[in-house]
């Protein structure tokens, strides 16, 4: 298993705990971004870019999810109890603003549509979800 580390309050730097990793681990390894995305985002200013970046690891944490509930894509799997079924618009709340993205659907054997684990991530905040 990887090691990670993480921040306490007090901003100092330790090695995370094997409970700790696997509590992350419906986490992505690893994001790709092109880095002609980062520096037209970074040329709009950091929180442009922190939106892009956190934007690119919700929807890799979705596909990811995706991915444990149904498999790999392109692979069959005799036991799964549901499949991929294309993406629908949706929106998530990053530094404090609705955000465009396009959310994956799983549709459940028996055509009932399935419901993602992180489906309502970033959807917490009353205010901006008032607006």
């Amino acid at each position: 298993m990887p090691s990670y580390h993480v921040v306490t309050p007090e901003g100092k730097v330790r090695q995370a705990s094997q409970q700790e990793v696997r509590a992350l681990r419906w986490l992505p390894e690893q994001v790709e971004i092109p880095l002609r995305r980062i520096a037209e985002a970074a040329r709009k200013g950091l929180m442009a870019l922190c939106v892009h970046v956190g934007l690119a690891v919700l929807q890799a944490t979705m596909e990811n999810e995706v991915t444990e509930l149904v498999g790999p894509k392109g692979k069959h799997r005799a036991d799964r109890q549901a499949y991929r079924h294309g993406h629908e618009p949706g929106w998530a709340v990053i530094a404090g603003r609705k955000v465009r993205l396009e959310r994956p659907r799983v549709r459940r054997k028996g055509g009932v549509n399935g419901h993602l684990r992180n489906r309502t991530f970033g959807h917490e905040n009353p205010a901006v979800v008032a607006r």
